[in-house]
């Protein structure tokens, strides 16, 4: 029920895993801020995105700011209570002792499940990618800066 798929490329990417685990875009952003011992401590955005918080990062506070209702459409709660709760939100989750930061013990492994096959063919010929099915690639990183590194020029899977 969330509103866009976020696992960056929504219209390409169905699924994106964190060492077996389905994450999205926030668990993206958390591992990276951790290799800057920077913890997560608030998020906003719909209410997928808060429940998912809830599960994975229990200490996250949350702001719901839409419901989704389809893939590419949602119910916006109104922008003035919405920004008045963030500020509250904020100013609450600055007020709580703060969660560590998310470290996971290295290496951890990428799983992406793509929209179609092809694309998974793409990656499939880079050294250190498993292709786990016919729309789906693994690989393993080393540095949780490298969450974002792919696919550039700068990625490099572990062998």
């Amino acid at each position: 029920n969330g509103f866009i798929d976020h696992t960056q490329e929504p219209k390409r990417i169905c699924r994106y895993l964190i060492n077996g685990i389905e994450h999205g875009e926030m668990s993206q952003f958390a591992i990276y801020a951790s290799s800057f011992d920077i913890p997560l401590v608030h998020v906003s955005g719909d209410e997928a995105l808060c429940l998912e918080a809830a599960k994975l990062y229990p200490s996250v506070k949350s702001t719901p700011t839409k419901q989704g209702t389809g893939w590419i459409s949602c119910r916006l709660y109104p922008t003035s209570g919405v920004r008045s709760q963030i500020t509250t939100d904020v100013a609450n989750a600055l007020l709580q002792p703060f969660a560590l930061p998310l470290k996971m013990t290295l290496p951890i492994e990428i799983s992406v499940e793509f929209a179609w096959s092809e694309l998974a063919d793409n990656f499939a010929g880079v050294p250190g990618v498993r292709r786990d099915h016919a729309r789906m690639v693994s690989w393993k990183i080393g540095d949780p800066r490298d969450i974002y590194s792919w696919p550039s020029d700068d990625w490099h899977p572990l062998r």
